[in-house]
């Protein structure tokens, strides 16, 4: 199959439209959201990558675009890393 830019293009600005809408709730609950459904879309890209929808090149964009949109998140949000730590037990 041929690679579609189109492809990673809606998903980066799907993930363009989420980081704006975290932004704009501004606590550190929107980041933890925020990075929730990165992994998801990361799922997604990865199976578009699996099956020759997307090329390695691609994918490795869009995820340096995404973990740049958290970092961002963050930064924005003033948060340090023991604020976006996560605790389990």
């Amino acid at each position: 199959m041929e690679a579609s830019s189109s492809e990673i293009r809606v998903l980066m600005d799907t993930v363009e439209r989420w980081y704006r809408r975290y932004l704009e709730i501004g606590d550190v609950s929107s980041y933890f959201l925020f990075k929730d459904d990165l992994e998801v879309v990361d799922h997604y890209a990865t199976l578009l990558l699996r099956q020759g929808k997307i090329s390695d090149e691609e994918y490795f964009r869009f995820v340096t675009f995404c973990d740049e949109k958290l970092e961002m998140l963050k930064s924005e949000l003033k948060l340090s890393d023991e604020d976006v730590r996560e605790v389990f037990g």
